[in-house]
């Protein structure tokens, strides 16, 4: 049983535009899905029928079940298909955008917002038709001065005819000539094209690259201050003018520009990425100062009152009186603030990456975000770009992995907050439970994410004299599906002393409960979850269930059958 739901647009530029568009692997991030489009990487083995399109940040792919050269184009997935249609109309063409879901007897919009996802994705898909149509148009206007055969006919000379009884060929070819003229037009030419290469190799642009033998890329102007002043639409030239610099080419339209002042390990302080649009304008630009992105400590205050979407970047840094690690600014208006400890990895626009605090200001929906995260390590494990074997037993996509690691690890922040700052660093929840454990103790506990089946995820602390003394965490959905350990439990090996990192590398997967003591002991219950007997000192039991001690390393391991 399918449904389908298809919406059509007029486009003002010929259907072999179109076509090109859809057929070229570069347009795609400018058009393909929304909110947020997708990076196509490549084409397996390409633009043809079962052909794999593979997209960044992505753990599925899609597949070209039908192709008809310049009319249709359809991608299947696991649950839907897209086809795109393309027929010639007066003053232009009109495409169609066709989506139809298996198993689905009648799409509900309210559920899935198809229409308007259609909608939108073929305006985006008609404003990459039309900067492709106006490139092409510039590039047919544009007639390029033929110099190589100028220059050839100038010092050649030219073929002087001779007249020929023969009336089938009445002129026959004499002896090639340089005329002295021609000479002199020569020699004048090849002086005045040697001196423009010289002077061009030898200029140094003193308005923009600076003249102390420093990179192309770096300038004492790489700062916060002057990232402040760069705005979505800015020339690529002005934005080169004020920060003093010519930019480093990170890709086709990314550029990085640099700060001069370098630390103990050599890397710029400060970092400006800019991405910028066929037009040279600018789509998206970022920011990072990496001294403050390997610092640590950021307070805990409700910092969602204080700040709006439609605060500029100075405006927020005065109000928090806190100056970001890094922050990003899409061409939508969203902005991204990272402050606390960042990882970088040489990525800035990823609206996954965290720091210890991030907001996230929404200008279009008037929506503000403030999450905290538990400070990213390069040696965490499960830090994947991509779902490994074992962690697609838990997960079928990135996203949703991605949310309930940062769930599980946010139980780290927890203890020996008092309970103000747990209510900050649990903003999310729907619901708080008050527990009375003894004259001294309370207990709280917060359910969060609710959906349609339930809350996701339940957050306890027990709190004496305003502090949480200790921590624990359960994934609700976890509790309840599959088993999601390997079979042979005795392959694990987790032995004594093992970090909590190697642990986590040797399972790849998320664990179910996880629970911060008061001595800050760790323990940790994965798979899936069923009543504890009366002898377990912990409220669940669980397949598999590892104690760590203060340093977190491993002290017992448990394996139930």
């Amino acid at each position: 049983m399918s449904s389908s739901r298809t919406v059509s647009e007029h486009f003002v530029c010929s259907p072999d535009i179109v076509w090109k568009v859809l057929t070229d692997v570069s347009s795609y991030q400018d058009w393909f899905g929304w909110p947020e489009s997708l990076q196509l990487l490549e084409v397996t083995p390409g633009f043809s029928l079962g052909g794999k399109l593979n997209f960044r940040n992505s753990a599925s792919s899609l597949v070209i079940t039908k192709i008809e050269e310049g009319q249709r184009i359809a991608f299947t997935g696991a649950y839907q298909t897209d086809e795109i249609s393309v027929r010639g109309a007066e003053n232009g063409c009109k495409v169609s955008l066709s989506t139809t879901y298996q198993d689905v007897a009648d799409i509900k919009e309210e559920e899935y917002p198809v229409e308007v996802t259609n909608r939108n994705i073929l305006k985006n898909l008609r404003k990459t038709c039309y900067a492709y149509k106006n490139e092409e148009d510039k590039n047919k206007e544009h007639h390029h001065l033929n110099l190589g055969g100028m220059l050839f006919r100038v010092t050649r000379g030219y073929t002087r005819p001779n007249k020929s009884n023969v009336v089938e060929d009445p002129y026959t070819e004499k002896t090639l000539y340089i005329s002295t003229r021609n000479k002199i037009l020569g020699v004048i030419l090849t002086a005045v094209l040697v001196g423009v290469i010289s002077v061009g190799l030898s200029f140094e642009r003193g308005d923009i690259v600076p003249s102390t033998g420093l990179s192309i890329a770096e300038s004492d102007l790489v700062s916060f201050e002057n990232a402040a002043q760069i705005s979505v639409g800015q020339r690529k030239r002005e934005v080169e003018y004020l920060l003093s610099c010519a930019g480093k080419k990170e890709s086709v339209d990314e550029f990085s520009y640099s700060s001069t002042e370098k630390d103990e390990k050599g890397n710029p302080v400060s970092e400006i990425r800019v991405v910028y649009d066929a037009y040279g304008r600018v789509r998206r630009y970022g920011y990072i100062d990496h001294s403050k992105a390997d610092s640590y400590g950021v307070p805990i205050r409700n910092f969602r009152t204080l700040v709006s979407p439609s605060m500029s970047v100075t405006e927020i840094k005065e109000e928090l009186e806190l100056e970001p690690s890094a922050f990003w600014i899409d061409k939508s208006g969203t902005k991204y603030f990272y402050f606390g400890h960042y990882l970088f990895e040489d990525k800035i626009f990823d609206v996954n990456k965290t720091a210890e605090l991030v907001l996230r200001l929404n200008e279009e929906q008037i929506q503000t975000q403030v999450g905290y995260y538990l400070a990213e390590s390069p040696d965490d494990p499960l830090r994947v770009s991509e779902l490994p074997p074992a962690t697609k037993r838990q997960y079928s996509n990135i996203v949703q992995y991605d949310t309930d690691r940062a769930a599980y690890r946010r139980v780290y922040l927890l203890p020996g907050k008092t309970k103000e700052e747990a209510d900050i660093l649990l903003g999310m929840a729907e619901e708080v439970i008050e527990l009375q454990l003894v004259e001294e103790e309370t207990q709280y506990t917060y359910l969060c994410s609710k959906s349609d089946e339930g809350y996701r995820y339940s957050y306890s602390i027990v709190v004496r004299d305003g502090i949480a003394v200790s921590a624990s965490m359960r994934n609700l959905h976890l509790v309840q599906v599959k088993d999601t350990l390997a079979s042979n439990k005795d392959s694990y090996s987790i032995r004594g002393g093992n970090t909590l990192f190697n642990v986590s590398k040797e399972l790849q997967i998320i664990p179910t409960y996880a629970a911060i003591l008061e001595d800050e002991s760790v323990i940790l219950g994965y798979g899936l979850e069923s009543a504890a007997d009366q002898d377990s000192d912990l409220p669940y039991e669980y397949p598999l269930i590892i104690y760590f001690d203060s340093n977190h390393r491993v002290t017992d391991v448990i394996q139930n059958s």
